[in-house]
């Protein structure tokens, strides 16, 4: 999907004509099963140009963000998928997709994303868990987790998305773990689980690419049992992925923290824990990473009290 949560909040009146131009710039600038695009400027300027018509003020803009912060919410209905989205599934839950995948991850575990590492480490505090990761999406942190999986722990990686939901399955399958990891498709503000049943719940940059932060947040804290822990990557600074927005309609990138919290975006490490200490979450753990190239982010460890 080439759009992201922000999209998704200055469209929610306007879904359905968002995911019909998600998919035309798909195929005209991605290959089959690829993430990456043929040509990114090209892409950009189309994409940018398409957003001023619409949005053509940055008064506009403010205008569609409070229309969000005010009416708009979770959507148990967010689960819904295309048919083409299905035929693109297929390719994604075999062992062959899952070798890709591996083989990417662990190169850029090598490189840039040099704390999956870290992150990895800190899921499998012990053997025997119950772990639940949110947002799959294109399996890098689902990687990082299930090739440490001890053999006495179960998986299950979760997605709004059918699609990148496959890519755990995938990763299972290449990784030997039928059995004892799996993908499913879900919807983070309404988990298709009991209370109190995982003792971990992971996710790499999922909260920061989520809608309704505060609600995943009560969701995790619902799943997890008590002394359970949510672990996390996330980036430092939320401007790195959203400060395009305000740039292109003109608005101050200094607002950006304050918009985010109006439309329950994800605004900042420090923000998320003081949300997550409201669902008795306690921060345990916070290490920051500061590499020379790419963004600054931060592992975050809660305990469920």
């Amino acid at each position: 999907m080439f759009f992201n949560e922000f999209d998704h909040v200055l469209f929610w009146r306007e879904r359905e004509e968002l995911d019909a131009y998600g998919k035309a710039l798909e195929a005209k600038y991605f290959p089959a099963g690829s993430v990456h695009p043929t040509d990114s400027e090209a892409l950009t300027a189309e994409y940018r140009a398409w957003m001023k018509a619409k949005i053509p003020t940055k008064e506009a803009f403010y205008e569609r963000i409070a229309d969000y912060a005010a009416h708009a919410g979770p959507d148990q209905r967010e689960i819904r998928q295309s048919a083409e989205n299905l035929e693109d599934a297929l390719q994604f839950a075999t062992k062959a997709s899952g070798e890709k995948r591996c083989a990417d991850w662990a190169k850029a575990g090598q490189g840039w994303a040099f704390h999956l590492e870290d992150s990895g480490n800190e899921v499998h505090s012990q053997d025997g868990q119950m772990i639940l990761e949110i947002a799959t999406g294109a399996g890098m942190g689902t990687w990082a987790v299930m090739s440490k999986l001890p053999p006495a722990s179960r998986m299950v990686s979760m997605d709004f998305d059918y699609v990148a939901a496959q890519n755990a399955n995938g990763i299972a399958l290449a990784l030997g773990l039928v059995g004892r990891a799996a993908g499913i498709r879900a919807n983070n503000w309404f988990m298709p689980f009991d209370d109190s049943i995982f003792d971990t719940v992971c996710t790499h940059y999922g909260l920061d690419e989520s809608r309704e932060v505060p609600t995943v947040l009560q969701e995790v804290a619902r799943v997890l049992r008590p002394g359970g822990r949510l672990v996390l990557i996330t980036r430092m600074d939320p401007a790195v992925r959203q400060g395009k927005f305000f740039e292109l309609f003109g608005a101050p990138v200094e607002d950006c923290r304050e918009v985010l919290r109006q439309v329950r975006l994800y605004s900042g490490p420090e923000d998320l824990t003081a949300s997550a200490a409201q669902c008795g979450l306690k921060l345990a753990k916070r290490q920051e990473y500061r590499p020379e190239q790419g963004h600054d982010r931060v592992l975050l460890v809660f305990e469920k009290h």
